[in-house]
């Protein structure tokens, strides 16, 4: 179900319940439980009432992760089960197959070294999705293929430079496709309008028919998905 703020929910009647109780699951999708007899539009005007405190906790909240073998990272729509190797003659991170390898020459290495490695094997894919997918959305869009570069900005998955450059955080690597490409396409339609108005909402729509849902999507991911 969904609320008119277009909060999406799943909605569980229980037998004796009085009130009506919201929980954020470790997903970040929402449940609500009620009673039999609390009506569907009530329910839907709490949600509603609640949506700027569900969209500050999914977008706050963090995934933990030690580095270590066993750890599951997400990249591109995969998840990735951390292998460690040890005695390597090179520090240094690779996803092959369904694993992501740390090869490490000292079994002690800090988290921080582990940490660095894997979000450069991030930003090596990222590039690799980045130089196929921007020329491809860009030329059906009718625009020139403009340059981008790859940083780790905190606050922001992707931005527009009003010269024109695109910006994507490295963290977008851990994204699935779908919402990397919806990424893609808002950054290239700031080519044309350097703001959110009705054009730019035409322009984007016009690309991707399922833009709100990729954006709702979207704003349930963590930021702090893979670090």
């Amino acid at each position: 179900m969904e609320s008119d703020l277009k909060v999406q929910y799943e909605l569980r009647r229980k037998r004796g319940q009085k009130g009506v109780y919201l929980k954020i699951r470790s997903d970040g999708s929402l449940l609500v439980t009620a009673g039999e007899f609390v009506s569907d539009a009530y329910i839907a005007d709490l949600v509603r009432s609640k949506s700027a405190w569900y969209e500050k906790a999914v977008s706050t909240r963090t995934v933990e992760h030690d580095y270590r073998t066993g750890d599951v990272f997400r990249m591109l729509g995969h998840e990735l089960v951390l292998r460690q190797v040890f005695d390597a003659a090179e520090n240094r991170c690779l996803v092959r197959g369904g694993e992501l390898y740390l090869f490490l020459k000292d079994k002690s290495a800090p988290s921080s070294l582990r940490q660095r490695l894997i979000r450069e094997e991030y930003a090596r894919k990222l590039d690799e999705y980045l130089k196929i997918r921007i020329p491809f959305w860009a030329q059906r869009m009718g625009l020139g293929t403009p340059d981008f570069r790859i940083n780790n900005a905190v606050r922001q998955w992707a931005s527009c430079s009003a010269a024109g450059r695109l910006s994507f955080s490295v963290k977008s690597a851990s994204l699935n496709p779908d919402l990397l490409d919806y990424l893609i396409v808002h950054e290239l339609s700031h080519l044309r309008y350097m703001n959110h108005g009705p054009q730019f909402k035409a322009l984007v729509a016009s690309v991707l028919p399922d833009c709100k849902d990729l954006k709702t999507r979207l704003g349930r991911e963590y930021f702090n998905s893979f670090i």
